[in-house]
């Protein structure tokens, strides 16, 4: 089995921004640099993943963007919004 392919992961992204507008602006260019598409939630954003997009880098693309970029924002639970 490939890496970032596995039958139990995740088929979304939740972000939660904390308010903060440099963690809106991180999320922004996170979505222009992976060509994933950016959903506003309350308090954040949501991306949904296809199967391919498990190969998106994930913490390395936002620690590009941004160092500091968990001082912004967090990621949130998948299974949470579902519920």
């Amino acid at each position: 089995m490939q890496a970032g392919n596995h039958a139990d992961m995740a088929d979304e992204l939740i972000f939660l921004t904390r308010g903060d507008t440099r963690g809106e602006r991180i999320l922004a260019t996170f979505a222009e640099r992976t060509g994933l598409t950016l959903e506003p939630i309350a308090g954040g954003a949501r991306f949904e993943l296809d199967r391919s997009d498990h190969s998106v880098p994930v913490v390395k693309t936002l620690t590009d963007i941004d160092p500091d970029w968990s001082r912004h924002m967090s990621l949130g639970d998948p299974a949470a919004s579902q519920s």
